[in-house]
C-alpha cells in the first residue's frame, strides 16, 4: 500500500507542470512552491508503535499550487523515524489557507486527508496502513523574492494502524524551507468598453479636439470649439451688434465702426450742378443725406467739404465756382439735417486734383465733383 500512495505522490509531481503562462513570479504571485522540512515528532500512540512520549525524527516535503489569493492545494509527504526500527509514511493531500494573501510573514492553516502507512511493523508482516488527516499551522517569512523558510507545528491521526487495532496521534514540529517557481498567471482582462467622447461645455466639440473648453452655452464656435468672428474685426459674433464691418475697420467693443483720431473717411456724394452755377438741387437731397447720417452716427468727427471742376476754362473762375458749390453743399447740411456749423468746413480746389483725364467728356465730368471728407477728433 505504501507503494502506491509513493507511485501517486511521484506521478503527481511528475505531472504538475513547470511554469504558467505570464512573466516570472516569485513569492507574491508564483505560483509554484516545492520545499522540504526537517523537525521532531512526539508520537502519542500506543507503546508497541511509537513509543507514548518518545521524541522521533520527522522529515518531509510539500508541492503546493496556488488557486486563489488566500488559498493553495497541497501534496505533502510527512516520515517519522519511530523506534524499533519502523517508520510512519503519511501522504497528505490538503489545502493551505492563507487569512492575509502572500505577505512577507505571513501565518498559514493547512488540513489534509492522509493515505498513513506503517513500516517494519512486528505483528503486520512488515507493513500496514490506513486513513488519516493533518491539521497544522506556521508562519512563512520570506528570505529573497523566491526562498522562504516557515516554522510549523501539525497534529497528525490514523486510526486502526498496527494490525488494525492500534490508533496512531503524533504532534510534529519541524522547519520548512520553500522555494516559489513559475510565471505568474495571467488573468484575461474584460474588454474595456471605449468612454463617450466628452464634450464638457456642450458647444458639439469634443474635449480632445476643444482649444476654447470653456465656451459659454448657445454661442456658435468652429471647428476648434471657439467663438467665431465672422467679420474678423476682434469682437466675438455673440457680442457683434454690427456683424458685417468691413476688415480692416476701427470698431468699438460692441464691433460697431468707429473712427479714430486721424482717421480720414472719403464720401463722394454724385451732386451736378447746372453750368456755372452753384445751386443744390433738391433732387440730390438724398444723396447729401448720405454724409450726414455718417456724422450723427459718428459725432466726434469733422468734415472738409472739398469742390472740384474740369480743367476748361479760366482756372481762377473755375477755383472760385468750385468754392461757391462746397460752401452750398455745406451751408445744406446745416440748414436741412443739423449738422452743427462748426463740424463743417469748405474748400474749393477747382482743376488742381483730378480724379481722371480732361481730354474726354467722361474723364471731364468725373473731375466735376463735390466730395467729404471727415475725419475723427477723438
Amino acid at each position: 500500500m505504501i507503494r502506491i500512495y509513493s507511485a501517486l505522490f511521484l506521478a503527481a509531481l511528475i505531472a504538475t507542470p513547470a511554469q504558467a503562462v505570464g512573466e516570472k513570479g516569485g513569492f507574491a504571485d508564483a505560483p509554484f512552491s516545492i520545499g522540504g522540512r526537517l523537525g521532531a515528532a512526539l508520537p502519542l500512540g500506543p507503546e508497541v508503535i511509537g513509543g507514548r512520549g518518545s521524541q522521533s525524527a520527522a522529515y518531509g516535503a510539500r508541492l503546493r499550487l496556488n488557486v486563489h489569493k488566500k488559498w493553495d492545494a497541497m501534496i505533502d509527504y510527512d516520515g517519522i523515524d519511530l523506534k524499533g526500527g519502523m517508520r510512519v509514511d503519511a501522504f497528505n493531500f490538503g489545502a493551505v489557507w492563507r487569512p492575509r494573501g502572500r505577505k512577507p510573514a505571513e501565518p498559514y492553516v493547512l488540513l489534509a486527508l492522509s493515505g498513513i502507512g506503517l513500516d517494519d511493523f512486528p505483528d503486520s508482516n512488515g507493513q500496514d496502513s490506513t486513513f488519516g488527516f493533518k491539521i497544522g499551522a506556521g508562519i512563512e517569512t520570506e528570505l529573497r523574492g523566491d526562498l522562504t523558510i516557515a516554522p510549523e507545528i501539525a497534529y497528525l491521526q490514523a486510526t486502526k494502524l498496527g494490525n488494525n487495532v492500534h490508533d496512531f496521534h503524533a504532534i510534529i514540529g519541524s522547519l520548512n524551507l520553500n522555494y516559489y517557481f513559475g510565471r505568474k498567471w495571467e488573468k484575461e482582462e474584460p474588454a474595456k468598453t471605449a468612454a463617450a467622447p466628452k464634450d464638457s461645455d456642450g458647444d458639439g466639440v469634443y474635449d480632445s479636439s476643444d482649444n476654447c473648453p470653456t465656451t459659454p452655452s448657445g454661442r456658435k464656435v468652429d471647428a476648434k470649439g471657439c467663438q467665431l468672428d465672422s467679420d474678423g474685426d476682434g469682437v466675438l459674433d455673440y457680442d457683434d451688434k454690427c456683424p458685417s464691418t468691413p476688415k480692416g475697420t476701427h470698431v468699438d467693443a460692441k464691433g460697431c465702426r468707429v473712427i479714430v483720431k486721424g482717421e480720414k473717411v472719403s464720401i463722394s456724394l454724385e451732386v451736378e450742378f447746372e453750368t456755372a452755377k452753384h445751386e443744390v438741387r433738391t433732387q440730390y437731397h438724398g444723396k447729401i443725406q448720405k454724409v450726414a447720417d455718417f456724422m450723427k452716427k459718428y459725432p466726434g468727427t469733422s468734415a472738409e467739404i472739398e469742390g472740384h471742376t474740369d480743367n476748361r476754362g479760366d482756372e481762377g473762375y473755375n477755383v472760385g465756382l468750385s468754392q461757391r458749390r462746397s460752401d452750398s453743399v455745406r451751408q445744406y447740411l446745416i440748414d436741412n439735417f443739423g449738422i452743427e456749423a462748426g463740424r463743417l468746413s469748405a474748400k474749393g480746389y477747382g482743376p488742381s486734383k483730378p480724379i481722371a483725364g480732361n481730354e474726354t467728356a467722361d474723364g471731364r465730368q468725373k473731375n466735376r465733383r463735390v466730395v467729404a471728407t471727415i475725419t475723427g477728433n477723438e
